[in-house]
């Protein structure tokens, strides 16, 4: 077979001739012993394989830190660290009074329930009908003995003249013009003196009452007689003796009418020595 060459610039192709193949001389064929074929085993593939890490893959490393110290910020700081710390703080004191007054409430649950322990309390029935409650019997409280009272000691009884001789016995003696002198200094005591009746005098009433007395000094007393005295048998001019209590200075009107002062005596026992009249309280 010829080989075909494209055409040249002419238009015009060209045949080669043909030559025969060469083939080069190879040596003979050394027989050899036959030998097995090599066993293999196919390799098992690991169940998971991690893929190689170059050092320039590697995470840098990094330093450990130190846990930072939470500085606990005082009460002021917190309230002036804005209106967050402001309610954090109004919080917490919330909460400490809120335990507070739980702690209060037990307290008083626990001391009126220990009051009301000896209470008895009405008891219910299963269908919310209240039970008769059985009232306790009144306890009897013990009637005191009553203390026998101690009898007064009877005073022995005096006649009028047992009363009459202590009661004169009592009194002091003194004269119009002692009594007439010392005024009001001898009010509330009891006296005895003799007297001259100079004129009588009236209440106002009217009723004859007492009677002006002198001595023979020449001073001048009143004497308020005493109760149911006989006017009749009392005249001007009679001496009579009294025993009576000084009362005082008092004022009056005389006859002329003018104010005069006079220690009044009123009288409790008088005698006539005159008529011989008595008369007593």
């Amino acid at each position: 077979m010829s080989q075909q060459y494209p055409p040249d610039n002419n238009g015009q192709q060209w045949n080669t001739p043909q030559q025969p193949p060469y083939y080069p001389q190879q040596p003979p064929y050394q027989q050899f012993p036959q030998q097995q074929p090599p066993t293999y085993y196919p390799q098992q593939q690991p169940l998971y394989q991690q893929p190689p890490v170059f050092p320039s893959q590697l995470p840098p490393m990094q330093q450990p830190q130190q846990p930072q110290k939470k500085q606990r910020k005082s009460i002021k700081q917190q309230w002036n660290s804005g209106p967050t710390g402001k309610c954090g703080v109004i919080f917490a004191v919330f909460i400490l009074l809120l335990v507070v007054g739980l702690c209060s409430g037990i307290m008083n649950a626990a001391t009126k329930g220990s009051q009301s322990a000896d209470t008895p309390t009405p008891q219910t029935a299963a269908q919310g009908v209240p039970v008769k409650q059985t009232t306790p019997a009144p306890t009897v409280k013990p009637t005191p003995t009553a203390r026998p009272k101690p009898t007064a000691t009877p005073e022995p009884t005096q006649s009028p003249a047992q009363v009459e001789t202590a009661y004169k016995a009592g009194t002091t003696d003194t004269t119009v013009a002692t009594l007439d002198k010392d005024g009001a200094a001898d009010m509330g005591n009891d006296v005895h003196f003799t007297c001259t009746i100079v004129a009588f005098v009236k209440d106002s009433s009217g009723t004859t009452a007492g009677a002006n007395v002198t001595d023979a000094s020449g001073s001048f007393v009143q004497v308020i007689f005493t109760p149911g005295t006989d006017i009749t048998q009392i005249n001007t001019q009679d001496t009579i003796e009294v025993w009576g209590n000084d009362q005082g200075v008092s004022s009056g009107t005389n006859a002329f009418g003018a104010t005069v002062q006079e220690v009044v005596i009123q009288a409790s026992y008088m005698a006539d020595q005159t008529t011989g009249y008595k008369a007593d309280s």
